[in-house]
């Protein structure tokens, strides 16, 4: 019976002191560990959380803008428009590298409303010997295109399409002068000089009489110094067809020189 409560109790006091070591261990590693801040951690976690919510929204405003290298090389997009589109295989076919290079040229100072440089390139056009010939119908059409945006101003170049062998090159060209002459915003005297610059080179009876039919709307002085400046410098078909102006802006059948012109108008003045 003792040897029972001997053991019983050496027993217990191996449990006491077991216990008490692993408490005694389990206070130095507490001690030696950092503290953890639960807060903090709830407050990393938020902002984790945040920046991948933002870069996942950055990345969908990224898919939905065009591609662009590394390289700031422009991007390649298949839905671009071809500047040659409006131009027929034909047409293209006509184009040899140097006219390609003249056009590419007329648009982009045509595109900028650089009107100095779309009258050079023009200029530099018609100084070439039989360029009449040689430009492609493509390059005179947007060419005069170009003039025509600018104003009149551009007309001495136009005259240079005027003896265009192409009908429909010709055609453009002399309408520009029939606008021009009956643009009512242009001063008369403006539109005088036009008519007479029109004469010298525009052979087309039809376009001819809508013009010279303009001068009935202007001053009787500004219509008299214009006829006597087509009397020295208009074509053959101009002067052909002036007795018929001279007689619908007069009344009279006989005025057939400058000094009984100069006549009528000092009996016809606007100051009378």
């Amino acid at each position: 019976m003792k040897k029972k409560m001997l053991i019983l109790l050496i027993s217990c006091v191996i449990v006491a002191v077991l216990t008490i070591c692993v408490k005694i261990c389990f206070f130095k590693v507490s001690e030696d560990s950092p503290e953890v801040d639960l807060t903090a951690t709830s407050s990393n976690t938020r902002s984790n959380l945040d920046k991948s919510n933002k870069l996942s929204k950055s990345n969908k405003k990224l898919r939905g803008k065009p591609f662009r290298n590394l390289n700031n090389e422009e991007s390649v997009d298949d839905d671009k428009e071809n500047p040659y589109d409006n131009i027929s295989d034909e047409e293209m076919s006509s184009l040899s590298k140097e006219h390609c290079i003249i056009l590419d040229a007329l648009r982009n100072a045509f595109d900028k409303e650089n009107k100095a440089q779309v009258l050079q390139i023009v200029r530099d056009i018609q100084k070439t010997k039989g360029w009449e010939d040689l430009t492609p119908k493509i390059i005179k059409e947007e060419a005069l295109e170009a003039l025509d945006w600018f104003g009149v101003d551009t007309l001495p170049e136009v005259v240079g399409f005027l003896a265009d062998k192409d009908k429909e090159i010709l055609e453009s060209a002399i309408n520009r002068f029939e606008s021009a002459v009956e643009d009512s915003d242009l001063k008369e005297a403006d539109r005088a000089n036009i008519l007479v610059m029109a004469a010298q080179v525009i052979t087309d009876s039809e376009a001819l009489e809508s013009m010279f039919f303009e001068l009935n709307s202007m001053e009787n002085s500004i219509a008299v110094e214009a006829i006597k400046k087509l009397w020295i410098s208009a074509n053959e078909t101009a002067k052909r067809l002036l007795p018929e102006t001279i007689e619908s802006i007069t009344g009279e059948d006989d005025i057939t020189t400058p000094e009984k012109l100069d006549a009528w108008l000092r009996e016809n003045s606007e100051d009378q």
